[in-house]
């Protein structure tokens, strides 16, 4: 049986949680499998990140130090891409 979408990426933001919470307190951060992928300063960041590298994922964006939220299924970030020229 597989996991349940994101838990290996919760699992590893879970495990990680000392540390991240000692260096990047208030920042967010992107988990893909249990690679930490880095630290930014706004979701809008990370979430631009996530989405170029990962297009709709699977990946975890989470702030640090902030609870976890329960988002409905159907929330997803939008990124504007610019017009083809």
């Amino acid at each position: 049986m597989s996991d349940a979408p994101l838990a290996r990426e919760i699992r590893a933001f879970e495990a990680r949680k000392p540390e991240l919470e000692k260096h990047h307190f208030g920042k967010f951060v992107v988990f893909h499998g249990e690679t930490l992928e880095g630290a930014w300063d706004t979701f809008e960041a990370a979430a631009e990140y996530a989405v170029g590298k990962y297009g709709r994922g699977p990946y975890l964006i989470r702030q640090v130090g902030s609870p976890a939220l329960a988002p409905p299924v159907s929330l997803m970030y939008r990124h504007s891409v610019p017009a083809s020229v």
